[in-house]
């Protein structure tokens, strides 16, 4: 019964009482029987025919009770939710922090093994395929990563993360003009995102656009002035168009926040010998 039919009221109906000497009070306990009895075969026949008269496709029409037809519409009352399968909240969570917890120490290969676990038990969250993105990723499947990539961007396609990473992959897989697509993406979603400005600004430089792979360095170390992989960018971006002054800042900044940055240390010393045969 639908709530709109529960909540409806059957109209009142009083008891009526007949007066001490009528005719239903004088009837003897077997006539009233009988009476009783005529009246039910009455009624129950009665029905009978108004079923045969109003159903349509009544069993004496067809022969036989009638039977639902199949449908492909949803059953599913309107503005209520599908059923959906449940799973158990409890066993995900836990395999969820479990995977984490191993990829953080190291274990990319026992933390695969957890989280595709989790991702089975709740296909739906798109957390978990990023999380066995990451975990496939660390542990050098590829192509196994960029697929649960895609899964979490299909489940939530604003998931910057996702497409930071995703980019990633693709870059080194050398399918550079899908990656810019998804470093463009994330920037578009979160302009202050810095580690997407810097791979965008790598994945130009590998395409030839030096001037505007240098625009997205500057701007990922105006987001994060301690952005030391931007600043060793935009570094040897300079050494190679010559502009040594400014590559020798950029690449002292890079040795001040990590100084044991060996390539960091080589570029600077490129940059003082063209710098010394200038003289």
């Amino acid at each position: 019964m639908s709530s709109k039919s529960s909540q409806r009221r059957s109209p009142h109906r009083e008891r009526r009482s007949h007066p001490p000497g009528s005719a239903t009070d004088a009837v003897s306990p077997k006539k009233r029987w009988k009476l009783s009895l005529s009246i039910g075969l009455v009624l129950l026949a009665a029905a009978a025919w108004l079923v045969t008269k109003f159903w349509p496709d009544s069993a004496e029409k067809s022969g036989n009770p009638p039977v639902p037809t199949a449908t492909t519409q949803s059953s599913t009352p309107f503005g209520q939710q599908p059923n959906r399968p449940k799973h158990d909240v409890q066993a995900f969570n836990s395999l969820v922090n479990r995977g984490n917890a191993l990829l953080a120490e190291g274990k990319p290969t026992e933390a695969v093994q957890v989280l595709t676990e989790a991702a089975q038990i709740n296909p739906e969250d798109e957390d978990v395929h990023y999380d066995l993105g990451l975990a496939l990723s660390r542990a050098g499947k590829v192509e196994e990563a960029i697929q649960q990539y895609g899964k979490a961007l299909a489940l939530f396609p604003n998931y910057v993360e996702a497409h930071n990473n995703l980019g990633n992959l693709l870059m080194r897989n050398g399918q550079i003009e899908e990656a810019i697509k998804h470093f463009e993406t994330a920037i578009q979603i979160k302009p202050d995102y810095a580690s997407a400005q810097n791979n965008l600004g790598t994945a130009l430089q590998r395409t030839g656009h030096t001037n505007d792979a240098l625009l997205h360095f500057r701007q990922a170390v105006r987001i994060n002035p301690d952005y030391w992989e931007a600043h060793f960018n935009i570094g040897t971006s300079c050494l190679q168009s010559g502009s040594l002054d400014e590559a020798r800042t950029e690449l002292e900044t890079v040795l001040r926040l990590h100084p044991k940055f060996q390539p960091a240390q080589d570029a600077l010393a490129e940059v003082e010998t063209r710098k010394a045969a200038r003289r």
